[in-house]
C-alpha cells in the first residue's frame, strides 16, 4: 500500500511539472476578459484532468470485475469531464448543458443499485418520510443542483479546492471508500499548489467532475449508512447552495437569465473587502464549523439555521459597500 501511495504521489508530481505543457497540447487555457476574469494571464484549464488521473488510477488498481456498477459509475465520470472540457473549449448553451446533464444523470441513476433516494431522514424528526413516486425526480435534482452550484462556487483560487478536501475527509472519517478519497485529496492538493500560484485553474471539467463525483457517493453513503441525515448533507452543501438560489432568484427579478454569468457570488462580495486569503477563510469556516460542531453536539437543523442566518447577514452588510 505504502508502493501505491507512492507511485501516485509520484504521478502527481509528474503531473504538477507538466500541467502547462498537457495545456498547450490540448490548447486549454483560460483567458482573462477585464468582465468577470481578472486573472493576470490566460491559466492552464487542467485541474479536472489532473482529479481524472487519480480517479482512473484508483479503478485501474481497483477489482472492477467484483463491482459492476464501478464500470458505470468511471463511465459517467469520463463523460461529465468532457462535457466539462467541450464547454471550455467551446462555450456550450446554458440550457443543452442542463439537458446534457439531466441526460447523463438519468444514465447513472438507471444502471447503479442504491443510487436513488426514496426516503428522507432528518435528525430532528422520528417520522421517516416516503418519496414514492418522486424518488428519481428528487435524486435528479438533487444531483443537478449541486453540479450547477458548484460550478457556481468555482469564482476564486483555492476555494473549490479546500472545500473539496474537506468533503473528502468527511467520507474518510465516515469510513467510506477511504482509499478512493485518499487518492481524491492527494491530487486536491497538487492542483492547491498549482491553484495558489494561479498556474491552473478547474474549469467546468474540473468542477462538474467533482461535483458529480461527491453527489454520487453522499447518495451511496446516505442510502447505505443509515446514521446519516439529510439535514446533515444539507448543511455541508448548503453555502454553495444558497449562492445558486439566492442568485437564480435574484437575476430573474432583474430580468436576466438565471444562468448568466456574474460577480455577485459570495466569494466576489467578500474580496471586494477581503483579501484572498481572508474571503477563503471566511467561506470555509461557513461551512467547516458548523459541520464539525453538529457532529460534537448534534442539533444539526439548529447549526443550518445559524448557517443561513449567517451567509445573509455577510451578504446584506458587504453588499451594500
Amino acid at each position: 500500500m505504502i508502493l501505491f501511495f507512492s507511485v501516485v504521489i509520484i504521478i502527481n508530481l509528474i503531473f504538477y511539472l507538466l500541467s502547462d505543457k498537457i495545456a498547450k497540447v490540448l490548447k486549454l487555457y483560460d483567458n482573462p476578459d477585464k468582465k468577470r476574469k481578472f486573472h493576470k494571464a490566460k491559466t492552464p484549464i487542467t485541474g479536472g484532468i489532473l482529479v481524472l488521473i487519480n480517479i482512473i488510477i484508483f479503478y485501474l488498481f481497483s477489482d472492477i470485475e467484483s463491482y459492476p456498477v464501478s464500470k458505470v459509475f468511471f463511465s459517467a465520470c469520463l463523460l461529465i469531464f468532457c462535457l466539462g472540457i467541450f464547454d471550455d473549449k467551446f462555450k456550450i448553451s446554458p440550457n443543452i448543458k442542463l439537458i446534457l446533464i439531466f441526460i447523463l444523470v438519468l444514465y447513472i441513476i438507471g444502471f447503479s443499485d442504491n443510487l436513488l433516494i426514496t426516503k428522507i431522514r432528518l435528525s430532528f424528526l422520528d417520522k421517516i418520510i416516503d418519496l414514492g413516486f418522486l424518488s428519481l425526480f428528487w435524486t435528479i435534482l438533487c444531483f443537478v443542483l449541486f453540479i450547477n452550484a458548484l460550478n457556481m462556487f468555482d469564482g476564486i483560487n483555492c476555494q473549490v479546492a479546500i472545500y473539496s478536501i474537506f468533503l473528502s475527509l468527511f467520507f474518510i472519517f465516515n469510513n467510506y471508500q477511504i482509499i478512493f478519497f485518499i487518492l481524491m485529496i492527494i491530487g486536491l492538493f497538487t492542483f492547491l499548489v498549482l491553484n495558489i500560484k494561479s498556474k491552473s485553474f478547474f474549469g467546468d471539467g474540473g468542477t462538474y467532475l467533482l461535483s458529480f463525483v461527491f453527489s454520487y457517493f453522499f447518495i451511496k453513503l446516505y442510502n447505505d449508512n443509515k446514521i446519516i441525515f439529510s439535514d446533515q448533507i444539507v448543511l455541508l452543501m448548503i453555502v454553495p447552495g444558497l449562492d445558486l438560489i439566492r442568485l437564480f432568484f435574484t437575476r430573474l427579478y432583474n430580468n436576466k437569465y438565471p444562468f448568466s454569468p456574474d460577480r455577485n457570488h459570495l466569494h466576489h462580495i467578500l474580496n471586494k473587502n477581503y483579501n484572498l486569503i481572508w474571503t477563503n477563510f471566511i467561506i470555509q469556516s461557513l461551512i467547516i464549523i458548523p459541520t464539525i460542531l453538529s457532529v460534537i453536539f448534534g442539533y444539526v437543523f439548529i447549526f443550518l439555521l445559524i448557517t443561513i442566518l449567517i451567509y445573509f447577514l455577510i451578504i446584506f452588510k458587504y453588499k451594500k459597500n
